[in-house]
């Protein structure tokens, strides 16, 4: 079965790519580390990368991971860490320098969207 675990918040219907989104920033980063090890030994999941988690998130998103990452077009996140939409927020500059939007953004992401961790790439 391709079932994809829900969780109701705030009256709206979320689904994750995880059996329930991570309780703390320890599991946080072990969904990024598992899912990281899952694209380079290429057992991809794609979890959550289609058109019905696109419908779900018109509602709103509740990312469990926020990103200040480079601009490079080669390192898509959501691949990279075997994410799907709305798993991670990202922000993302050329030099990786947190300018005080960047910064503001990150904020944004823990403070309002409940991201766990902030991570830089």
């Amino acid at each position: 079965s391709n079932q994809v675990p829900t969780l109701t918040l705030a009256c709206r219907k979320l689904s994750y790519a995880h059996k329930a989104p991570p309780a703390n920033p320890d599991e946080a980063i072990t969904f990024l580390r598992d899912g990281n090890k899952r694209f380079i030994s290429g057992n991809i999941m794609a979890p959550n990368r289609n058109m019905e988690r696109v419908k779900d998130l018109a509602s709103g998103q509740k990312p469990f991971a926020a990103f200040l990452s480079c601009a490079d077009s080669r390192v898509p996140i959501e691949i990279i860490f075997d994410q799907g939409f709305g798993d991670v927020f990202i922000t993302r500059i050329a030099g990786n320098i947190a300018t005080p939007e960047l910064v503001a953004s990150l904020e944004f992401g823990t403070a309002v969207l409940g991201s766990k961790i902030i991570y830089v790439l």
